[in-house]
C-alpha cells in the first residue's frame, strides 16, 4: 500500500527534533521522571487559570460539582464495557493505542495516526483536560502549585500540579470536584465538535463533494474476504451487480445481505465471489472483513464552477465521505481523542483521575484505610488486566482460531 510520507514525515522530525533542541536548553528547569518522563514547569499557566476562574468562581464550583456524577457515570460505564467485551471474548480490537506517525496505519494493538492530526487533537485534549482541573480548583481556593507542559516518551502532555497537603484536608465533594473537571472538560469539548459537525460541517462537505470510487485499505486475516482473493487497494466497482461509488454505496448493499449468503465482488482485478459470515459486533449482519475507503474525490460539477476546488480542503476538518476511522478528518479525531481518553481517564487505577476519585470515595466509605487500600488495589489490578486484554486479547483469539 503506497503511503505518502513527505510533508507529514517532516513535519514529525522538525517538531522533535524542536523539541528535544528545547528540552536540552531547558534542562537545567526540567525534571525527569523514570528517564522517559520529562515535566517543564511554568507559572503562566497557573495565572491564565486564575484569570479564567476569578471570572466566574460560581459557574465553574457549579461545573465541578456536576463532574462528579458525570465522572461516576463514565468509571461504570468504561469499567463494564470492557468487562462485557472480556466475558463475550470478541475478535474484533475493542482498544488501541494511538500514536503519531508519517501516515495513518493500524497494526495490531496500535493505530499510528497521520502526524498533525495527532499532535494538534492531543494539545486540545490535554489543554481542556488540564485547564479545567486547574480552573475548578481556583474556583474552590486550592491554589494551583505549578502547571506546565512535557513529554511521556514521545507523547506531549500537559500537568496541573495542586497544594496536595492542602487538597486532602478539603470536603470530599471539592477534591471529588476537582478530580472529575478534567474529564469533564474533554465530554463538553466532544459534545461541541459532534454539533458542529452534524449541523455546519458534515452538511456542506456531504452536499459538495462527492466520491467516485471506493478501495480496500484493510482486510481483516481468515476472514471471507481474504480467503476469497480480494488485496489491498482493489477497487470495488459493484456489488451483486450494484455500483458502489461510494462508502454508503458499499454499506447499502452490504445490509440487505445475510450471515451465509454470496455476494459478487468487481474489482478491476475481476469478480470474486465471497460467502458472508457473522459480523463479530452484531452477528445478525453479515461480513466479510474488508475495510474500505472513499477515494478519487471531488468537487460536485455545478459547485467546482462557483467554488473550484476550495470545499475539498474542508476534508482535512471533517470528512463524511470515507467514514472510515484512518479517513477521520481534525474535527474527527479532536471529538474522538476527546471522548475516549475522557472515558479511559475515569477508569478506577492508579493515581488517574478515575483512580483518584474511586480510592477517595472508598477511603471516606470504608473508614478502615487498610480495607480500602485493599479493595482499590484489587480495581485497580483489575482495570489494568481488562485494558491489556482488550489491546491485544483479540489478535491471541485470532491467532488460536
Amino acid at each position: 500500500m503506497a503511503i505518502n510520507l513527505d510533508l507529514n514525515l517532516l513535519s514529525l522530525i522538525v517538531f522533535y527534533a524542536v523539541l528535544f533542541i528545547l528540552i536540552y536548553i531547558k534542562r537545567k528547569n526540567i525534571v525527569v521522571q523514570n528517564k522517559i518522563l520529562f515535566l517543564y514547569k511554568t507559572q503562566r499557566f497557573n495565572r491564565l487559570m486564575k484569570r479564567i476562574s476569578d471570572i466566574s468562581p460560581r459557574f465553574w464550583r457549579g461545573f465541578g460539582y456536576a463532574s462528579i456524577p458525570v465522572g461516576f457515570i463514565a468509571m461504570a460505564f468504561v469499567f463494564a464495557f470492557l468487562t462485557y467485551k472480556l466475558l463475550t471474548i470478541s475478535a474484533v480490537p475493542q482498544l488501541q493505542l494511538i500514536l503519531p506517525a508519517p501516515f495513518t496505519l493500524a497494526t495490531g494493538p496500535i493505530l499510528f495516526v497521520s502526524f498533525w492530526y495527532f499532535i494538534i487533537s492531543i494539545f486540545v485534549v490535554v489543554l481542556v483536560h488540564e485547564g479545567a482541573h486547574g480552573v475548578v480548583a481556583e474556583a474552590f481556593r486550592q491554589k494551583v502549585k505549578a502547571a506546565g507542559a512535557g513529554l511521556l516518551a514521545i507523547i506531549p502532555l500537559a500537568f496541573v500540579e495542586p497544594d496536595e497537603k492542602k487538597l486532602q484536608k478539603a470536603p470530599t465533594k471539592v477534591q471529588l470536584s476537582i478530580f472529575a473537571a478534567g474529564a469533564m472538560a474533554n465530554f463538553v469539548t466532544a459534545a461541541i465538535i459532534l454539533l458542529l459537525s452534524l449541523f455546519i460541517f458534515s452538511p456542506v462537505v456531504s452536499s459538495t463533494v462527492e466520491s467516485n470510487n471506493v478501495e480496500i485499505y484493510a482486510l481483516t486475516k481468515d476472514f471471507p474476504a481474504e480467503q476469497a482473493g480480494l488485496q489491498l487497494e482493489d477497487r470495488v466497482l459493484s456489488i451483486n451487480g450494484i455500483d458502489t461509488r461510494s462508502p454508503a454505496d458499499f454499506s447499502s448493499v452490504m445490509q440487505t445481505v445475510s450471515p451465509g449468503d454470496t455476494v459478487s465482488i468487481e474489482t478491476e482485478r475481476g469478480t470474486f465471489n465471497v460467502v458472508t459470515t457473522n459480523n463479530p459486533r452484531n452477528e445478525s449482519q453479515a461480513y466479510i472483513g474488508v475495510s474500505i475507503r472513499a477515494i478519487d474525490l471531488q468537487v460536485k460539477p455545478e459547485l467546482k464552477e462557483i467554488y473550484g476546488n476550495f470545499p475539498l480542503g474542508l476534508l482535512y476538518l471533517y470528512n463524511p465521505i470515507a467514514n472510515t476511522l484512518p479517513e477521520y478528518g481534525l474535527l474527527q479525531w479532536i471529538f474522538a481523542l476527546n471522548l475516549g481518553i475522557g472515558i479511559i481517564n475515569m477508569l478506577p487505577l492508579g493515581a488517574i483521575d478515575g483512580g483518584r476519585m474511586a480510592s477517595l470515595v472508598l477511603q471516606r466509605g470504608l473508614k478502615n484505610p487498610n480495607r480500602a487500600k485493599r479493595v482499590f488495589s484489587i480495581l485497580t489490578m483489575a482495570s489494568i488486566l481488562l485494558i491489556v486484554f482488550n489491546l491485544i486479547g483479540p489478535y491471541i483469539i485470532r491467532s488460536f482460531a
